[in-house]
């Protein structure tokens, strides 16, 4: 049975309106590594996937999601591992934003193809890799740590000024779990 993870990004009133945002995250590991982005700006690893269009089901969610991020085919859906729930005041008075992803283990086509980065992920300069994840869960820690070593204090985490990196806390926990081996993983 999958579990639920949350994860505050700054004072969520009580009582506040709810505006939810629901994406899907493609989890494909071979011989220990995963399949990841990486981040030009920040070094960051995430995993491939986005929103949820209207009235689209989850598997042709990840397939699209994996052939624009990465160029990868979808072979097979597997288990619905993890729910990561990042909640943050919302720009709205009296709101509060909720970004739900839903990771779910995949398997991909052996070979990558061209990707199809919309102009915000052009300008995220995405590289696709596969990373082994002891490796992705340092970098990922590293660059946590960093940012928070100097100084950043998550000053600007709040509805005006979004914390750019916030989702790499949410990344990280799920790196962890699949070092862990809390996650049921083919192979």
């Amino acid at each position: 049975m999958a579990r639920e993870h949350r994860i505050e990004h700054g004072p969520v009133p009580a009582g506040a309106e709810r505006i939810e945002r629901t994406a899907v995250r493609a989890v494909a590991v071979r011989d220990g590594s995963a399949l990841l982005l990486r981040g030009s700006h920040y070094g960051d690893l995430r995993f491939p996937g986005g929103g949820v269009d209207p009235g689209e089901d989850v598997e042709s969610a990840l397939r699209r999601e994996l052939r624009e991020e990465c160029g990868a085919g979808l072979r097979a859906v597997g288990e619905h591992l993890v729910t990561v729930v990042d909640e943050r005041p919302a720009r709205e008075p009296g709101c509060v934003f909720a970004h739900v992803s839903h990771y779910w283990s995949v398997e991909v086509d052996d070979e990558l193809g061209a990707v199809e980065h919309d102009l915000r992920e052009r300008g995220l300069g995405l590289e696709t890799m596969w990373v082994p994840v002891p490796e992705a869960l340092a970098t990922n820690r590293a660059v946590r740590s960093g940012r928070r070593d100097e100084g950043y204090r998550r000053r600007t985490d709040t509805a005006e000024e979004p914390d750019p990196l916030a989702w790499i806390e949410r990344e990280t926990y799920v790196l962890e779990l699949i070092s862990a081996g809390a996650l049921p993983l083919p192979g």
